[in-house]
């Protein structure tokens, strides 16, 4: 999470060949160096190859603290330069509150489809969220023509808070499974759920018992959005 463009670089790579030393090797925008369109809050990357190269799904915020989705650029080097898209993959529109963020990337094993899912929320349902998903291009810096957007969640319990971020979808065994992170992240009632269905688009049955939950009795609070 980078803050000033001009004081932090965003989102550090590092690389590890035993998953316990771990060494920087560059970030993916520098000093100075943030896509025009963003100039705080910088948080949420993942990195994912994608049609021969590599990109990093990203959430920033604009002046107006907007929140937008952002794709960068990068090669078959995951380490190598990164571009900017040049604006918003998912743009903060006038019908939503605090805007996109949560982004995460899909490939579909039964279609080969790609498909971003995020979190969103709608001025018909202040305070309230949405998990949205829509179909990318081959190249997946843009949406394929002629697809739509489809709300795949909502929040509709009690104990969420009005909150599902975090999603993050999974295929096995010709089911999809949509995890989630729910409620207010800094109370003891953050979770993590699981939903599931057997069409990519839905219906997803939410599981009534969380996959993860925060331990009430510790004072630390767990983050599980991403």
């Amino acid at each position: 999470h980078s803050t000033n463009p001009i004081l932090q670089p965003a989102f550090p790579l590092y690389y590890s060949e035993d998953l316990v030393t771990w060494q920087l090797r560059g970030h993916v925008f520098p000093y100075s160096g943030w896509p025009s369109w963003a100039v705080k809050n910088m948080w949420a990357p993942e990195i994912h190859y994608v049609g021969g190269r590599y990109l990093v799904y990203f959430s920033g915020s604009a002046p107006n603290g907007r929140h937008s989705i952002g794709v960068a650029i990068g090669t078959s080097d995951p380490f190598g330069q990164y571009e900017d898209l040049g604006a918003p993959l998912v743009y903060h529109n006038e019908d939503s509150v605090l805007g996109p963020i949560d982004q995460s990337y899909f490939l579909d094993p039964p279609t080969g489809k790609h498909y971003l899912v995020w979190k969103t929320d709608h001025i018909l349902r202040p305070g309230g969220s949405d998990v949205v998903m829509q179909e990318l291009d081959e190249e997946g810096v843009s949406f394929a023509e002629g697809s739509e957007r489809h709300v795949i969640m909502q929040d509709d319990q009690p104990e969420e808070q009005r909150v599902v971020e975090g999603p993050w979808l999974m295929f096995r065994d010709n089911t999809y499974y949509l995890f989630y992170s729910s409620s207010l992240y800094f109370t003891s009632n953050y979770h993590m759920g699981v939903a599931k269905s057997s069409h990519i688009l839905g219906p997803y049955t939410k599981r009534n018992t969380p996959v993860v939950e925060t331990d009430s009795d510790e004072e630390d609070y767990l983050d599980i959005r991403n």
